[in-house]
């Protein structure tokens, strides 16, 4: 996992770039990836496509900063403020994904939990 330092300028990653391909090879065929944490989970390497690629569509003009991760073992941590345009409005998400990944490095399972809310906003200060 890269890490990312913490700050106030936007960092363009894979999701604001709309690279299925690039964040699906990170996961494993057996991989659980629940976002939002309440509904079911999507499986395997062809659920997360589905996600992305779900999402892809309905997100534009996508800014996004992350924390640096904490990590415990195979268990990353990462904090992360997403702000995009979703049917003509603005919209800003600030959460936390939990990782696991298995011995090849590959993520196995996903968690996301965020906070929502409408506008587009960036990062407080000191964040």
């Amino acid at each position: 996992m890269r890490r990312h330092d913490a700050g106030r300028t936007p960092r363009p990653g894979r999701w604001p770039l709309h690279d299925a391909d690039a964040i699906v090879a990170l996961f494993a065929d057996s991989a659980v990836y629940r976002s939002p944490m309440l509904r079911d989970p999507d499986r395997g390497r062809c659920g997360v496509r589905r996600y992305v690629t779900e999402q892809f569509s309905a997100e534009e003009t996508i800014e996004s900063w992350f924390g640096t991760p904490i990590v415990a073992g195979n268990r990353p941590v990462v904090e992360w403020w997403a702000s995009w345009r979703e049917d003509g409005r603005g919209l800003s998400y600030a959460g936390v994904t939990v990782l696991r990944f298995d011995d090849a490095g590959q993520a196995v399972e996903h968690r996301t939990y965020f906070n929502d809310m409408e506008g587009r906003k960036a990062p407080f200060d000191g964040w």
